[in-house]
């Protein structure tokens, strides 16, 4: 071995993100969500924290832990490795509630962005989602909801 093949030959590896557990993994794809136009509000903070009470996999267990986890972590990696990491770490079966969540989170303002569409099919691809299956999901979250006025 010569004295630069260990300088040269090293190809740096693409850093992944690994979820410790399927809470992480959650918060993490709906704090990606929330975040999708570069900035989080705590109104979008808040949405997330009630969603979580929701949610039997959060059952005790504080929702406010694992957003300040998903904030740490998103700083260090990229949506798509956020999302890519996570969703690897989630049952196949928890695919489309988590896209449900997703869905959720994106219409609690009330407008979908160019951003967030291209956050939410990415989700969708990654979900396993078919096309009319997604479309069905979307529907019934703009019901949900509608802004009472």
């Amino acid at each position: 071995m010569g004295l630069f093949d260990t300088m040269f030959n090293d190809v740096p590896q693409e850093k992944k993100y690994e979820p410790q557990d399927v809470r992480e993994a959650y918060a993490v794809v709906l704090y990606c969500c929330a975040n999708a136009e570069g900035n989080i509000g705590d109104e979008e903070v808040v949405f997330i924290d009630s969603l979580f009470l929701t949610m039997s996999i959060f059952q005790e267990h504080d929702g406010a832990d694992y957003l300040q986890i998903a904030e740490k972590v998103y700083s260090s990696y990229t949506v798509d490795q956020l999302l890519e990491g996570s969703f690897l770490f989630i049952k196949d079966e928890q695919h489309a509630q988590l896209f449900c969540y997703c869905c959720d989170v994106f219409l609690a303002d009330g407008v979908v962005t160019d951003d967030e569409k291209k956050i939410l099919e990415k989700i969708a691809s990654l979900a396993k989602i078919d096309e009319e299956t997604s479309k069905k999901i979307v529907e019934v979250a703009i019901i949900r909801n509608v802004k009472d006025t």
